[in-house]
């Protein structure tokens, strides 16, 4: 008997926990509606029913490349390896496109493949939104064209503005001469 009181005393707090639960989240969805309009109602259906993208098998790969470039006529080389690390599905900001994220580093440490820092000015050759290429899906190969981007520590370290190779050559006195990187690997995407 007393057995049969703690199972229906269980009983009652899990039916009443659930009836607590689904009228909060009654309660949130009506909120969302009345203040975020159908906009909002349509954003959030669209998140939860939005496809999730395929899962790479391979999660891990690197890269060597090799790039030279002059500067002023003296010839440099830089040799480093970029790695690409899978980092799981990223949502675009409306939740109808996820895509799959890869964090990008280059195995010397480095933060980006550098070609020359003066006052607050870096100037540095682009490997960035190539990671899904590389790594046997579909995205942009990093293509040779003697360009290259610069970043502003005044303005904002972050905000890359792109440079072409005249604009190189004639401000820094740069050339960029040829960029070898390691093919893409073959990955499957389930």
């Amino acid at each position: 008997m007393v057995k049969d009181k703690s199972k229906l005393k269980i009983t009652k707090i899990i039916f009443v926990s659930l009836k607590v639960a689904a009228i909060i989240v009654v309660a949130i969805v009506l909120l969302a509606f009345v203040f975020g309009g159908r906009e909002f109602f349509g954003f959030l259906c669209k998140g939860l029913t939005a496809p999730r993208p395929p899962k790479p098998k391979i999660k891990y790969a690197e890269f060597p490349f090799t790039l030279v470039y002059k500067i002023d006529g003296e010839e440099y080389t830089i040799s480093d390896v970029i790695t690409y690390k899978y980092r799981g599905v990223e949502w675009s900001g409306d939740f109808v496109i996820g895509y799959n994220r890869w964090e990008q580093k280059l195995k010397s440490g480095n933060k980006r493949i550098v070609l020359l820092e003066i006052n607050d000015i870096t100037v540095y050759y682009p490997t960035s939104d190539s990671a899904s290429y590389y790594m046997g899906g579909k995205g942009r190969e990093i293509v040779f064209t003697g360009d290259a981007a610069i970043t502003d520590k005044n303005t904002n370290e972050n905000y890359i503005e792109p440079i072409s190779a005249d604009d190189l050559l004639n401000k820094y006195g740069i050339k960029l001469i040829s960029w070898e990187i390691a093919p893409p690997i073959k990955n499957i995407y389930r």
